[in-house]
């Protein structure tokens, strides 16, 4: 067993320092100053990370993280940090030009999707089911040119232990507490105190003790 486990490490090893040389030369090829911080235990999978022209970036990803095969990370000048022990399974995409924070012991799991144009802080032990949204940013029509030229940001934070369902969408300017769980397929479009739910769309709230029955 000991001889597998080296064996394992080594190869946990290449694959991080190969992903380490991608993201480093793409930064290169599109002129970005990139600060860039991985761990020596996070793993790191065949992931695609992209840069904006002529800017500068932040990657941190912290220890014991482990960033599957196929996630696109797009970094716009923003700064991406995943903290110690978080879990960012494939199809995840990350867009992002603001300022991401994932606070560490967070899952995103298969397909997740955040827009971040201003801030978005996932705090310690959130986490993310299937096809979750989260967007920071919202275009608009103000009677004058294209929709997409004109962008409405909100900081959106996710409190610590909560869990948010498969295809939730979670929507500019939103807070959400701690120990909360936002139902699957919810459109949380207001703040969401601790210890709540948040159902339906538009979500609307209830207290989590009312909800869920304590265990026996």
């Amino acid at each position: 067993m000991g001889a597998v486990s080296r064996i394992h490490r080594l190869v946990v090893a290449a694959r991080r320092a190969r992903a380490v040389a991608r993201i480093r030369l793409a930064a290169r090829l599109a002129g970005v100053r990139l600060d860039l911080d991985v761990a020596p235990s996070a793993t790191l999978g065949r992931i695609d990370v992209r840069f904006g022209p002529g800017r500068s970036a932040v990657l941190h990803v912290g220890e014991h993280t482990v960033v599957d095969d196929d996630v696109e990370i797009r970094l716009h000048g923003g700064t991406v940090r995943i903290g110690d022990w978080c879990e960012v399974r494939r199809g995840v995409r990350l867009m992002v030009s603001g300022a991401l924070d994932a606070e560490g012991q967070n899952l995103l799991s298969w397909g997740m999707v955040v827009h971040c144009d201003e801030a978005v802080t996932f705090a310690r032990q959130s986490t993310f089911g299937e096809h979750v949204t989260v967007a920071d940013s919202t275009h608009e029509h103000l009677g004058g040119g294209w929709h997409l030229d004109h962008v409405r940001t909100a900081p959106v934070h996710v409190g610590a232990d909560t869990w948010v369902g498969a295809k939730a969408i979670i929507t500019p300017g939103v807070r959400i507490g701690e120990r909360c769980v936002v139902a699957a397929g919810a459109v949380v479009t207001r703040d969401v105190a601790d210890r709540h739910v948040a159902l339906g769309v538009p979500a609307r709230c209830r207290p989590l003790a009312d909800v869920v029955a304590p265990a026996r």
